[in-house]
């Protein structure tokens, strides 16, 4: 056998373990994308994927992270000199100027510190030539240095965490003067990859190549550390220089700066990134996961709720509607009043319609339908009881009922009250008719007017009312309950299964 027959089962095994590579991270991305367009409600979930994809796609050439360190409390902020421990970097040349303009800078809500050759510092920027902040003049501390490198802006911020926008940053750092983990909401505790503890009590020292112990996961690391000390033997060096570097690294040593300059430099490293990020991105659906209902329980609770509804809107109806609309057009729309009111007819409905048509029902099916629908999908739905009341409103009562008062009203006149006054005039004037005579022929037919407007008016209200109170019985039990609710809950079913199946599914080739 030949050398290459012998070799070439190994030839392949290695092509084939160097093309899954390549194509894993592909893949991952593609499950990660696929997971964001289709459950675009998990916003925390899909802020990691987005800023994972990004971190992931440039592993290979230099890129920014933008990292926020917050306090816990106003005690912290007016105490800790985190920000000046960290960019200090007293053993280069002109450091003293760039560091005293950062120690008298201007608490601005959030100022920005980025890596510049030239020092530039106003109230909410400052450009400086700290080294932390440079990809390629961090310090490695022992880790093994990185191809390409990321560059920091750190943001220092000054107001109180819930106003800002976490999702703008990679992580965030927390300072605090005890120790109190979970005090802030779900989205800024995802976000927190470090708790430093500072203050003026005992801090476990460190050099620079003490080695350190970090986990992945957000809100678990924890450092104390002291950086008014540091900080003091930084600004004695830069006063004294040499003469005082000997008690420069103490101060450092004992203030436990070291561990936390590590502790940046390793979580700017860009696989811990990714892995952070992943980690996220894990532990959110898994929550997801374990806090959703299961989806035929959903539909369980919907269907009762559905039941309950129905049974709501036509007690409302028959027990409240209904009758009120038929008192209001007996009593304040009777035929005679029609004389008096002729145009405002129509407004008088309108306004008893606005006030009384449904609207309890109207406003709880707006609740159910959203309920059952998801909160995402609020903007989309409709509400057919809704939608009848505006077409009453705005339509029907103008073309139906308007035209048919004054159709009414100019009919009898014109057909009876008038012709039978002349008649009547006429008589008295040539025919030799009494006044009496012609005051009672008059009168009939000013009365027979008046029956022809009332029993128009009566039987076009009895038959408009019902048609009305049935395309409403029609619009509930159809539109509404069969067309609405229920199929509205079976598509909700249909999307829970589907969103609770890709959840795991994006879960377990996750993991």
């Amino acid at each position: 056998m030949s050398v290459y027959s012998q070799l070439f089962p190994l030839f392949m095994a290695i092509e084939r373990f160097v093309s899954s590579s390549s194509k894993a991270p592909e893949t991952l991305i593609y499950t990660l994308q696929n997971y964001k367009s289709t459950i675009p409600q998990d916003t925390l979930v899909n802020n990691d994927i987005t800023q994972y994809c990004n971190s992931a796609t440039k592993k290979y050439q230099p890129s920014t992270l933008r990292i926020g360190i917050f306090y816990a409390n106003e005690k912290s902020r007016s105490s800790s000199k985190i920000i000046e421990a960290i960019l200090a970097d007293p053993l280069s040349d002109n450091n003293k100027p760039w560091f005293n303009k950062i120690q008298q800078r201007n608490k601005s809500p959030i100022v920005s510190f980025q890596y510049s050759p030239t020092a530039v510092v106003s109230d909410n920027t400052c450009d400086v030539p700290s080294p932390i902040l440079g990809g390629i003049y961090r310090p490695t501390y022992n880790f093994e240095p990185e191809q390409f490198p990321n560059d920091l802006i750190i943001d220092e911020i000054n107001q109180d965490i819930s106003t800002v926008k976490v999702t703008n940053y990679t992580f965030l750092i927390c300072v605090d003067d005890q120790i109190k983990l979970n005090q802030f909401n779900e989205e800024t505790q995802n976000k927190i990859f470090l708790n430093v503890i500072d203050n003026e009590s005992y801090s476990p020292p460190s050099i620079q190549d003490t080695p350190i112990a970090f986990t992945n996961e957000p809100n678990t690391n924890i450092i104390k550390i002291n950086s008014k000390l540091a900080v003091t033997g930084i600004e004695e060096f830069l006063e004294k220089d040499v003469a005082v570097a000997s008690e420069y690294l103490q101060d450092m040593r004992d203030s436990n700066i070291y561990e936390l300059l590590k502790a940046i430099t390793w979580m700017s490293n860009k696989d811990t990134v990714n892995e952070f990020l992943l980690n996220n991105i894990k532990t959110k659906i898994a929550k997801y996961i374990k806090s959703a209902k299961e989806p035929q329980e959903n539909h369980r609770i919907a269907a009762t709720d559905i039941a309950k509804f129905a049974e709501f809107v036509n007690r409302e109806l028959q027990d409240e509607f209904q009758p009120q609309t038929q008192q209001f057009f007996k009593k304040k729309l009777n035929w005679w009043r029609l004389y008096y009111k002729n145009d405002n007819v129509e407004y008088d409905i309108k306004d008893f319609f606005n006030a009384h048509f449904m609207n309890k029902s109207i406003e709880k099916y707006n609740f159910l339908n959203g309920k059952i629908a998801g909160v995402n999908d609020v903007d989309e739905l409709s509400n057919p009881l809704s939608d009848l009341k505006t077409t009453i409103i705005n339509e029907r009562v103008s073309q139906e009922v308007q035209p048919l008062v004054i159709k009414t009203l100019a009919s009898a006149f014109i057909y009876y009250q008038l012709p039978i006054g002349i008649i009547a005039a006429l008589s008295y004037q040539f025919f030799g008719f009494s006044a009496n005579a012609s005051i009672a022929l008059l009168s009939l037919g000013l009365v027979v007017g008046f029956n022809q407007v009332s029993r128009i008016w009566i039987e076009f209200t009895h038959n408009w009312l019902t048609e009305l109170f049935e395309e409403i019985r029609v619009c509930l039990s159809k539109e509404c309950i069969e067309k609405g609710l229920l199929k509205q809950s079976d598509n909700r079913l249909a999307k829970d299964i589907k969103l609770a199946e890709l959840r795991t599914q994006t879960l377990e080739q996750l993991n």
